[in-house]
């Protein structure tokens, strides 16, 4: 076994079970949007990353926080339901205040990468190092981490773990949109973007993995399992762990659009937070 495969083999079936995405597929790791993601996050994040604002609210110009719902009053007029604990609220919120990314990764050498300033012992990063693992195990076919999950159409991923990882993954969660229904906003719309790039050999100054250059070579039974999650994306969205990521994502996403308004402080935010009872 290389020592490639010892550090996936460790990484990957000690930590806990998670997560899917979907999206398009990218063989030439130069073209949009691969680099402009590489050149955001100093490495490939191999991982899970949440980015982008809320779409379809209306301006906040004023907000409080209902302890005892867990949620948001917004102008005094509108609800939105909190999806997240409140620890983990004030996680994301005071993580946007400071830096505009969010995500995890794994280095080639196990070392978890957290992207932006998220606390590391959130329970927010536990969930999305999870999702890293369920989403690397599907769609390169690690069938022994998926044990007990059902997939959709009882489905099973091509491919087996006892080889070289031909490329990584890099997964993001985006574009979410809010719809206001009587008081209450509800998340409509979510993005889900999947890019397969081709490993390089060597790693990025931060510990992280950088994509080769020129074409991939991507195995027929790793780009089978994507195209499966592509074209299935609605089911897997109803994974329980996966419907968890997007819920941090949807926090982290209201954040950065409170944030981007200019006219609220996200800090005085989470001290109202949690001084809220």
């Amino acid at each position: 076994m290389t020592l490639r495969k010892t550090i996936f083999y460790a990484l990957f079936f000690i930590l806990p079970v998670f997560f899917l995405t979907a999206g398009s597929n990218q063989k030439d790791c130069l073209s949009t949007p691969a680099a402009g993601i590489i050149s955001r996050y100093h490495s490939a994040p191999k991982g899970l990353v949440l980015e982008g604002a809320t779409k379809g609210i209306e301006r906040v110009t004023s907000i409080s926080y209902d302890n005892a719902k867990n949620r948001f009053l917004i102008n005094r007029s509108f609800y939105l339901p909190v999806k997240v604990s409140k620890v983990e609220l004030i996680d994301i919120i005071n993580a946007m205040a400071e830096d505009d990314r969010l995500g995890v990764s794994f280095t080639p050498a196990g070392k978890l990468l957290i992207y932006g300033k998220i606390r590391p012992k959130s329970p927010a990063v536990i969930a999305l190092a999870k999702a890293d693992r369920l989403l690397v195990s599907i769609i390169f076919g690690w069938k022994k981490n998926l044990r007990g999950i059902k997939l959709p159409a009882g489905w099973e991923p091509e491919g087996n773990y006892e080889r070289d990882l031909p490329a990584i993954s890099v997964n993001i969660l985006k574009d979410y949109t809010l719809t206001l229904s009587k008081d209450i906003y509800f998340r409509t719309g979510i993005r889900m973007v999947n890019l397969l790039l081709p490993l390089s050999d060597h790693n990025a100054d931060n510990g992280g993995y950088m994509a080769g250059t020129g074409k991939a070579n991507i195995s027929v039974s790793d780009q089978n399992n994507l195209n499966f999650l592509r074209s299935n994306a609605g089911d897997f969205m109803k994974l329980d762990d996966l419907k968890r990521a997007a819920d941090i994502g949807e926090t982290a996403a209201f954040a950065r659009f409170l944030r981007d308004s200019g006219n609220l402080n996200l800090k005085k935010l989470v001290e109202h937070i949690q001084s809220a009872e």
